[in-house]
């Protein structure tokens, strides 16, 4: 219990939005309630917060910081947005084991760089286990999800190996980046929404003097 304290008290933040204005102090107003925040970051627009927070009731004494149970939602930057929890979940006590192993259910939330308030996340479809051998071939899965966040998302994207990065262009194209650690490769997609995704490059991450 006091080990508990001691996290929540070290990491419990209140997020406060400031209004510039032209008078000496500026308009500020709290953002959600104050919580241990993991990640946080603003969509394109402005609007949003998306944050990340450790549940405090899923602390671990066996496992680091980024498998605590966490809390992914959007707050509203403005007073009469609404919040939307995307996700709630406990400690992940166990993982399989592998360099390719993550957390079963959404990961890697994240907004789409050029669209307003369009969030971005990762699901496995393997459990998370790279010892499962996919029916389709595909290991993860790239979904996104509009304002207001309550329809079903649309797919984006199936990987065959490990989900690592997304970079968006301005023309609404997507660099997707895998890879897979027992053959050491990387590669890179490039995929617009709608459209089937395009090989781009491939390569060996563990040869540095080839590397592009």
């Amino acid at each position: 219990m006091e080990h508990d304290c001691t996290v929540n008290h070290g990491a419990t933040t209140a997020i406060v939005h400031f209004v510039p204005s032209c008078l000496l102090y500026s308009a500020q107003r709290l953002v959600g309630s104050p919580a241990p925040v993991y990640g946080m970051s603003v969509s394109p627009d402005g609007s949003q917060l998306l944050r990340t927070s450790i549940l405090p009731e899923h602390l671990s004494f066996s496992v680091p910081w980024s498998r605590f149970g966490r809390r992914v939602e959007v707050l509203p930057l403005c007073a009469a947005g609404q919040t939307k929890v995307l996700q709630n979940t406990p400690a992940v006590e166990a993982l399989p084991i592998g360099h390719d192993a993550v957390r079963n259910g959404p990961r890697s939330f994240m907004w789409r760089a050029d669209q307003p308030a369009t969030l971005c996340w990762v699901e496995a479809l393997d459990g998370g286990d790279p010892k499962n051998k996919p029916q389709d071939g595909s290991r993860d899965k790239v979904v996104m999800l509009s304002r207001p966040y309550e329809d079903q998302p649309t797919e984006l994207i199936r990987t065959r190996s490990r989900y690592q990065a997304m970079r968006w262009g301005a023309d609404g194209t997507a660099l997707v980046y895998e890879r897979w650690y027992k053959n050491r490769k990387m590669t890179i997609s490039r995929v617009s929404p709608g459209q089937a995704a395009e090989h781009y490059l491939e390569y060996d991450f563990s040869d540095q003097y080839n590397h592009p």
